[in-house]
């Protein structure tokens, strides 16, 4: 008799993990679902953002290795920097050759991808420099 009980609760304890296992299974394949479908999501948006050419035009203020503070005249495309606003862009993309022969005071134009960080003063990786007026 105690064996009978024994296998019973066997028997019902193995049918409960074959119940749960079916409804974690399927739980676990809608929350992989909705992991790719964010995931998408979230690639789509930063292809798009990375598409978003963006530019200033403003004062080379200070440089630092490969890092050059601009204080932006104007806004030539892409998201608004107020003007008199400061952001550091990251010059690892471009000419050495350009960086190099960059001084402050000079007016410049660099171009990015519109996407800053938030800190302050924001920055961003230049895709384009154009020197406009050296001082």
């Amino acid at each position: 008799m105690k064996n009978m009980m024994k296998w019973g609760a066997v028997t019902m304890l193995a049918f409960s993990l074959a119940a749960c296992s079916e409804e974690t299974k399927e739980s676990v394949e809608e929350a992989g679902d909705n992991i790719v479908e964010d995931s998408k999501e979230n690639v789509e948006k930063v292809e798009g953002q990375m598409k978003n050419e963006a530019g200033v035009q403003g004062i080379v203020k200070a440089i630092d290795g490969a890092d050059v503070t601009v204080e932006v005249t104007e806004t030539v495309k892409g998201p608004d920097m107020a003007e008199g606003s400061e952001i550091v862009f990251h010059m690892d993309e471009i000419e050495a050759d350009k960086v190099t022969h960059l001084k402050e005071n000079d007016k410049v134009e660099v171009h990015y991808n519109g996407i800053t960080t938030k800190s302050l003063p924001p920055q961003a990786n230049a895709e384009d420099l154009i020197i406009l007026t050296r001082e």
